[in-house]
């Protein structure tokens, strides 16, 4: 595969101004014209329909110049659907083969990563999601602590539990979520694994116009969910100089609040926020390590890094996304937005599942 040896440029799609969806009662609106109703109708960029119980939506705004935005959606449980296929997870190429950043870091060099059919819930979890859990279950979802006063000053919306993000858990408690969502219906949910939370960030070679051809796939591979455009206010306005910012959105902003920053499968917030937690673990040795980084999906959760800082020493794991309250915001690409994460709070989640049929 000549992957390593091609100059990755990138898509050149542009965007419209950003919109809001929190008035939204379906956060989208369902497809309306007499196509929607054909099963076998592919649905947007996906290229293939969607399963039954999903529905093709529409974003309520134009998103690209020529096309109406479309995902399958399931609104019962905030699940978004996403097709088996490859994407090229990692650094651009040419960031990879000119810089430090992505040398350093093992699992950011661009490889190809097939992952099957599965689900991700289209934003974190708010703390509403989160209280359904704790009180119904408290020994799995231990009831969280209010903010401090100096955070929730702010983060003004916390208590508006519809759209604040639940934060300052345990890594078990975000496990534990999930595990307990599970529980609520057939669909097996659970942490997301880092390729899972990537490609729905990214796209695939499918969305890209690229199936089967890799190194075309590597060139248009997008460096922000909503492809080449370069941040501005219009998709993360908690960086610093935008407005939501001077207003107290700094620390991060509701769920779900612009559109224009969906990715390819209509995903939100993936990125300009709050890390998130992935499921897996750092290698306790990244250089040399066999079959570390995965290529099927899957979460690497074998021969962990372990942090002895904290009482007992807990596994190293990772967390994607980020950004919020940084002037360098608007010149991360989302493949950089990833750190790891010792064992302490967790900042934010969201739950992934396989899709059965």
């Amino acid at each position: 595969m000549a992957l390593l040896l091609t100059a990755c440029g990138g898509a050149t799609e542009g965007a419209a101004d950003a919109g809001s969806n929190r008035d939204s009662e379906t956060d989208g609106v369902a497809l309306s014209n007499g196509d929607s109703a054909d099963p076998t109708r592919p649905c947007g960029l996906l290229g293939v329909p969607c399963p039954a119980d999903f529905k093709c939506t529409r974003l309520p705004i134009q998103y690209w110049a020529n096309d109406i935005w479309e995902f399958c959606y399931r609104a019962s449980d905030n699940a978004v659907y996403v097709p088996a296929g490859t994407f090229i997870q990692g650094c651009a190429v040419a960031e990879y083969e000119d810089g430090a950043y992505c040398q350093f870091v093992v699992s950011k060099k661009p490889r190809a990563v097939t992952t099957p059919e599965y689900l991700i819930q289209r934003t974190p979890v708010t703390v509403g999601q989160y209280q359904q859990c704790a009180d119904d279950d408290p020994a799995s979802c231990p009831p969280f602590p209010t903010p401090p006063p100096e955070v929730l000053a702010e983060t003004p919306y916390w208590h508006d539990v519809a759209v604040g993000q639940m934060t300052r858990i345990s890594e078990e408690g975000a496990r534990s979520y999930c595990q307990w969502l599970a529980t609520q219906s057939e669909t097996r949910w659970r942490l997301c694994s880092e390729s899972e939370w990537e490609k729905a960030a990214r796209g695939d070679c499918r969305t890209l116009d690229a199936e089967g051809d890799l190194d075309l796939c590597a060139q248009r591979i997008r460096t922000w969910p909503w492809g080449e455009g370069q941040p501005t206010c219009a998709y993360a306005p908690n960086v610093q100089d935008c407005e939501y910012y001077r207003d107290n959105y700094a620390y991060a902003m509701p769920v779900g609040l612009i559109d224009t920053a969906a990715s390819a499968y209509g995903v939100l917030d993936t990125w300009g926020g709050f890390p998130e937690l992935v499921a897996d673990c750092v290698p306790d040795n990244e250089f040399d390590t066999p079959g570390y980084p995965p290529t099927d999906g899957s979460a690497w959760l074998e021969d962990c890094a372990m942090n002895s800082g904290v009482d007992p020493p807990h596994p190293i794991g990772i967390a994607r996304s980020g950004g919020y309250r940084n002037e360098y915001s608007n010149t991360i690409p989302l493949s950089h937005l990833r750190a790891t994460y010792p064992g302490y709070a967790v900042e934010q989640f969201r739950c992934c599942a396989e899709f059965t049929r």
